[in-house]
């Protein structure tokens, strides 16, 4: 099947945010050597590019993006090695975990409901429920600013929280391989549905949103923090501070990346009044001239 390829694309289309002006391309990669022709291609031609997974933790600009945007979610192949799993960087959280609990291998339950990709997952060494990442991703396969292969191994890969190697080096996952344990598959089962069910009932999960804003502060938590700062269902247009966890803002209908950036401006600068604490950004803020986190 020919690679997926968008002129002057809405963003807000491919993003959990809703919210995003266009991009002069976008490009759905489905196979590693795509994925490097598209790097190469875009050095060649001293274009500017970005690489996503399924942009569950990015804000895109309101004007239009002045380069390329590639989405590895079309990249999806996923393999059962004895007691491991190698997936590529656009198979989805979810799928991983699920793809785990069907062969009876415990180790990724936490990772059940994460709205991201294995290659994102990687990339900010996603986690939840006292699990992360880290703790069973053995070996990546990446790709560096020349659009060569690199290996990596857990100690290579620099884990640390929501962070990794990947961050530092501008390295674009191809695959990661996970090993996990044998287990019970009713355990397995009922400890996913736990959690599942805990982000339902805490996380505002039917609006739009970028999941988490702000990284958790050492020995605190981001949406109390938040909530005692008064902060609570406060807007600013169409962007709140979501009511069910204060950690989140959602796009009520008709948010600008404006509203959001002004909202978590305010955010910052009360809590830091009211507690002390300077919050960092957890989401991607993508804009024209500068990223405010990468």
């Amino acid at each position: 099947m020919k690679m997926k390829i968008y002129q002057d694309e809405p963003l807000l289309k491919h993003c959990s945010f809703k919210i995003g002006g266009n991009a002069e391309y976008v490009y759905y990669p489905e196979t590693a050597d795509e994925l490097i022709g598209l790097i190469k291609k875009f050095n060649s031609e001293k274009q500017e590019y970005y690489v996503f997974g399924n942009a569950s933790n990015v804000l895109f600009p309101d004007e239009s993006l002045r380069k390329s945007v590639v989405f590895t979610t079309e990249m999806k192949d996923i393999r059962l090695v004895g007691n491991t799993i190698i997936a590529e960087a656009g198979v989805t959280l979810n799928t991983l975990s699920a793809f785990a609990r069907d062969n009876v291998l415990t180790g990724l339950e936490f990772a059940y409901g994460i709205p991201g990709t294995v290659g994102g997952g990687v990339y900010m060494n996603a986690g939840a429920y006292g699990g992360q990442l880290s703790d069973i991703v053995i070996n990546c396969r990446a790709i560096d600013s020349e659009g060569e292969i690199c290996n990596l191994n857990a100690t290579e890969l620099r884990f640390g929280y929501r962070h990794s190697v990947l961050q530092e080096k501008k390295l674009i996952l191809i695959d990661s391989t996970l090993n996990l344990k044998s287990g019970d598959k009713t355990t397995i089962i009922e400890q996913m549905d736990t959690y599942m069910s805990k982000r339902k009932g805490c996380q505002p999960l039917n609006f739009p949103s970028a999941g988490s804003v702000f990284k958790r502060p050492q020995n605190n938590y981001t949406g109390a923090l938040i909530e005692k700062a008064g902060l609570k269902g406060m807007t600013v247009g169409g962007a709140m501070v979501s009511e069910k966890h204060a950690g989140f803002i959602i796009n009520t209908g008709d948010a600008t990346a404006k509203d959001v950036r002004e909202l978590i401006d305010i955010i910052k600068a009360r809590v830091f009044e009211q507690s002390g604490v300077m919050l960092e950004c957890e989401v991607c803020i993508i804009e024209n001239n500068k990223n405010r986190k990468l």
